[in-house]
Formats: structure tokens, sequence, C-alpha cells
């Protein structure tokens, strides 16, 4: 195995015990909630190759959190993602139950 071979296997490794261990590095957003930071970035890396333009947004949403932290206004962005994450399911239930009748 040639070193290149065992960096990339560290990397895996690396990532694997991250997803294994939710919550080693939370970054606080407000009073109430807080940003599982390795498991973001985890969440990036693996889009990364698969779909630009989603990884490109999702550190976009992670700095626009951030940012919103730092200036107190965290708790409507963190509002607006529940209510947009909540219809973006109610859609997909909808659409699953609509193509099992189908």
């Amino acid at each position: 195995m040639n070193e290149l071979e065992n960096v990339s296997d560290e990397v895996q490794r690396m990532w694997e015990y991250i997803k294994d261990n939710k919550k080693l590095l939370g970054v606080p957003l407000t009073n109430s909630s807080g940003l599982d930071i390795l498991n973001v970035l985890r969440d990036i890396y693996e889009t990364i190759d698969e779909d630009t333009e989603d990884a490109k947004r999702k550190l976009t949403l992670v700095a626009t959190l951030m940012l919103s932290a730092v200036n107190g206004d965290a708790d409507v962005i963190v509002n607006e993602i529940r209510v947009k994450s909540a219809m973006e399911n109610f859609d997909n239930s909808i659409t699953e139950i609509l193509n099992e009748k189908s």
C-alpha cells in the first residue's frame, strides 16, 4: 500500500468516526439549538463529488447560520429552516402516497 492509499484510508476512518459519534463539536446558534459542525462538514464532504451545487448550498447555509448566530438572528433562520424542512418532508410523503395509489 502506498502512502496516498494510507492517507485515503485515514480520511475515510476519520469521516466514519465522525458519523458514528454525533455531537462531537457543537457550535451554539441560539439558547436552545446548536450546529453539529463536524457532521455538517461530513455531509458537505460526501456531497461535493455527487452534486457540487448542493454542496455549495449546504456550505452557504452553514455560513448563513453561523453569521446569523453572531448577529443574534439565528432563531429566525433556524425556524425558517425547520419550516422548509417540514414542508419538504410533507411534500415527499404526499408524493410517496400518491405514487403508491397509482
